[in-house]
């Protein structure tokens, strides 16, 4: 003879009753929040958007090889930032990555 279904528990009708109704909640005050960046988004321009134009700022200093031209200025930048050159190139390369994306993302709503 097979026990109660869950529901007919103690923990079951405590889920159901409590802990499923928190989580719920939860869920919707995350995506009430997420909703509002979604559209701030979308209605910020392009040369409004500081994390797309600072990842640009990045990836156009890489490519135009500043760094590589001057490495008292990348061992200064290390320095002031603390951290290593390997993981100044990674800023770079997310910052390249990111503005990519965006460019992608910008030329599919044109």
């Amino acid at each position: 003879m097979p026990g109660p279904e869950f529901f007919q528990t103690r923990m079951g009708a405590r889920f159901f009753e409590s802990e499923f109704p928190k989580l719920v909640k939860s869920i919707t005050r995350i995506a009430d929040s997420l909703e509002p960046a979604v559209i701030l988004k979308e209605a910020v321009e392009p040369w409004d958007n500081n994390e797309l134009q600072f990842a640009r700022l990045l990836t156009e200093i890489r490519a135009a090889g500043f760094l590589e031209l001057d490495p008292l200025m990348c061992a200064d930048m290390c320095s002031s930032m603390d951290l290593d050159a390997e993981r100044i190139e990674e800023l770079f390369k997310r910052a390249e990555a990111l503005f990519e994306e965006e460019k992608l993302l910008t030329k599919d709503t044109k």
